[in-house]
């Protein structure tokens, strides 16, 4: 339950550690964008006093204290003993999307083919749009208006910047480097961020799908099957549920990402474990 926030951050840190000293579990999946994810590894692993800051001005408190407390627990670990954190759902606040490709098209050649993407970026970050909410990102324009000489439409553009990455995607692949695995995770995240966006807002049954389905896709692209890795994570009880009549959440089918990961490969099956938090006080 969300409403418990300060609460459950301080539980699943503590928990958290508890698993990694007694079963090395060393990376944590939570109910975050894969840009926000990018931004807290910029933290929790190298320690980028720039990313806190930002993190500081912009995340929520108790999430941010998170972030703190698991940084504060790398630096006594070695490389290979740190926590690495994932966020793995769509983008529902576009602004941490935004300013992380725009950090990660620094430096980047905007003068050679597909370099018009990075310009792009770097112009929407400099817009109104710098901090916009998902409604101003998502929300669907009314027919019949049209948007005057200078002004700009924050989804519009968006789609032209992911356009003309998938066009490009070879070119941007060799200036990103490593980089462009999470550029192109997170212009999937605002993609499928603005369809359920629009879904919810229409009331189409499709909303939760199409998020769930982007989630555990996001953690296919990092989990290794024939590895030794273990992972935990943090979820709304709508996004662990087991059939419809788990209550408080959908009362028709829609498969959660615990069962789709329980799904997604053979080694998995029967290996999600759903550890419920019951409030005493609420």
């Amino acid at each position: 339950n969300h409403t418990f926030a300060t609460f459950n951050t301080k539980f699943q840190f503590k928990l958290l550690r508890y698993l990694h000293q007694e079963q090395n579990v060393r990376h944590y999946i939570f109910e975050q964008s894969p840009a926000v994810g990018y931004i807290i590894e910029k933290v929790i692993i190298e320690d980028s006093e720039s990313y806190m800051n930002y993190l500081s001005d912009m995340f929520y408190g108790p999430f941010f204290d998170l972030v703190k407390e698991v940084r504060d627990f790398n630096r006594e670990q070695p490389d290979s003993g740190k926590i690495h954190m994932h966020g793995i759902d769509i983008e529902r606040f576009p602004t941490f999307s935004l300013h992380t490709l725009a950090r990660i098209s620094e430096g980047m050649p905007s003068h050679r083919q597909g370099g018009e993407v990075f310009e792009q970026i770097k112009a929407l970050e400099s817009s109104e749009y710098q901090y916009g909410s998902a409604r101003s990102f998502y929300a669907e324009t009314h027919e019949g208006f049209d948007f005057q000489f200078g002004e700009v439409s924050a989804w519009e553009s968006v789609k032209s910047i992911i356009d003309g990455a998938n066009e490009n995607r070879d070119s941007i692949v060799s200036y990103l480097g490593d980089d462009s695995t999470i550029f192109y995770s997170i212009l999937k995240s605002m993609e499928v961020g603005r369809e359920w966006y629009i879904s919810e807002k229409r009331g189409d049954i499709k909303s939760p799908i199409v998020r769930e389905r982007f989630m555990v896709a996001e953690f296919a692209s990092f989990y290794d099957p024939n590895g030794p890795e273990k992972y935990y994570g943090q979820f709304g009880r709508c996004h662990l549920h087991k059939d419809q009549d788990a209550g408080h959440c959908y009362d028709y089918y829609m498969n959660s990402v615990a069962n789709r990961i329980n799904e997604m490969e053979e080694s998995l099956e029967n290996k999600v474990l759903v550890i419920p938090i019951f409030y005493y006080e609420s």
